[in-house]
């Protein structure tokens, strides 16, 4: 381009990028920045600059050649907070993310430094509630199918878990820019890959497993490696095959092959969440390769969870438990319910598994706290919706999809909240159902010493109840004995219990 000597006037929204030259020097380094004109933004916001035939050509353009998802555009990445602050700035690679929703008008996009790129890691907090500052790679979201719908239902479940004990990628909404271009609202999300492994449980990200179940996978389990080899997972799976899991012996040997707390976790976020669009595809497990290395599943792709879309609904009381228990396999193959299935003939773990719930439950899946997780995920994109409506609006028009206004927008936001409202109780009476236990019981604890023992309700303390209180409501929970120095309570009348106590302790 042109050399420049003095100033560069512009008049809208730019990415200027600079070198300096000198005779008989080599060039310098390209320098970018955004230059944003009369733009606000309550989210954060993230601009690329890229070469734009790499991204829009006919030929060559990932943009318009979604479904080759291996082609990848190098680009400069920006970060900047709300106010202004410039988070990082950093050379990256690009590609499409995604495979159905990448049809859609506004794509997800997956970025990704190290090698040739020139940096190492975006060194960074980008998650406020989350202590990790590195990263090796994102994904920019178009918040899958529910793009059209509210954009958040995926970030809001994984939300809703993350103070227990599993995987979830973090979630932060943000506004995108394309060389100065308005895209429109992303989600930034961790990716669950070997680095992501690394930061959050310290494994050498070398060596692990990492599988992907998917129903048309002609394998036992319907897994594709990843990373690692199936070696473990195969050996796992013609154990559970082979064995008797209602025997105690058999079970503790499983024990010792699957991160079971975990699982548990895993499983209540789908169920809960109503997922139809899971089992026979959206499954991914990982493992450490070490010495009691255990497996863990990731949820992610939830975008089919809170009563998703007209053409795809289930209604408030779908039934995700007896979904995910069908011996036939319902939609999908037998071996999408096997694992579950098996685990359940042991009657420890189904007592773990409900009496996990019925906490899930009496905790942060209660209907009051969801509801304000609703309102708080809805306030902070809300007033970012009209830009993004208005951006997209003549693709939206001419598919003939929504939301084509805000109306449109809250009615579906509505929809969730009118899932959310009715699925705890829906939810109790499918697990009494379907373990044949008497129903729930309200619980009262008087204690008459504070300070002389600990409470502890299942998996409980007592601070963790949002009630911060001695006095729990509607927990589904039969009275037991525990040595001292507190008491432990064991999930759903009808189970099994020792000493039955008073409810004066």
């Amino acid at each position: 381009s042109d050399e420049y000597y003095a100033s560069i006037p512009i008049a809208e929204t730019t990415v200027i990028k600079a070198r300096a030259f000198k005779t008989g020097l080599l060039p310098g380094k390209i320098i970018s920045h955004t230059y944003f004109i009369n733009e606000k933004s309550t989210l954060p916001i993230i601009s690329i600059a890229t070469d734009p035939d790499g991204f829009f050509s006919n030929d060559k353009g990932i943009y318009l050649n979604f479904r080759e998802r291996a082609w990848k555009r190098k680009v400069h990445l920006e970060y900047y907070e709300p106010n202004g602050h410039l988070g990082f700035s950093v050379d990256a690679g690009s590609k499409i993310h995604g495979k159905s929703s990448s049809s859609l008008p506004q794509k997800s996009l997956s970025v990704f430094v190290g090698g040739r790129y020139g940096y190492d890691s975006i060194n960074y907090q980008i998650f406020p509630d989350s202590p990790i500052t590195e990263f090796k790679s994102l994904i920019l979201r178009n918040s899958g199918n529910d793009w059209w719908y509210t954009m958040f239902r995926d970030g809001l479940n994984s939300s809703l878990f993350k103070s227990v004990d599993l995987d979830i990628q973090a979630y932060r909404p943000c506004v995108l820019y394309i060389n100065g271009e308005y895209w429109g609202i992303h989600n930034i999300r961790e990716k669950f890959n070997e680095e992501y492994f690394e930061s959050h449980h310290g494994v050498d990200p070398d060596n692990i497993d990492l599988l992907e179940l998917h129903y048309e996978v002609a394998r036992p389990g319907g897994a594709l490696l990843i990373e690692g080899d199936y070696e473990h997972y195969d050996a796992m799976l013609d154990y559970i095959v082979d064995h008797d899991l209602s025997v105690d012996e058999h079970y503790n040997y499983i024990k010792t092959q699957i991160d079971i707390p975990s699982y548990i976790n895993y499983l209540i976020l789908e169920i809960h969440g109503g997922n139809k669009d899971w089992l026979g595809r959206n499954v991914k497990l990982w493992r450490p390769k070490t010495p009691g290395g255990k497996w863990r599943w990731l949820p992610f792709d939830l975008d089919f969870t809170f009563d998703f879309g007209a053409a795809f609904s289930t209604g408030f009381g779908f039934n995700t438990l007896a979904y995910a228990t069908n011996p036939s396999g319902g939609k999908w193959p037998p071996w999408t319910t096997f694992v579950f299935r098996k685990l359940l003939e042991n009657q420890d773990f189904k007592n773990d598994f409900t009496n996990r719930f019925s906490d899930c439950m009496n905790t942060f899946l209660q209907t009051s706290v969801v509801m304000q997780k609703i309102h708080e995920v809805k306030s902070t994109i809300e007033p970012e919706m009209p830009n993004n409506i208005e951006r997209w609006r003549y693709l939206i028009e001419e598919l003939k999809i929504r939301p084509r206004s805000m109306d449109d927008w809250h009615k579906h936001v509505q929809r969730i909240e009118e899932f959310c409202e009715t699925r705890v109780d829906s939810l109790r009476t499918y697990i009494s159902d379907e373990f044949n236990l008497s129903g729930t019981a309200q619980v009262t604890l008087n204690i008459s010493h504070p300070g002389t023992g600990k409470v502890i309700l299942n998996t409980l303390t007592l601070d963790e109840f949002p009630c911060r209180g001695i006095y729990f409501k509607d927990v589904p929970v039969r009275i037991t004995a525990q040595p001292e120095p507190g008491y432990r309570f064991t999930g759903w009348s009808g189970i099994p219990s020792r000493d039955t106590l008073s409810t004066q302790i």
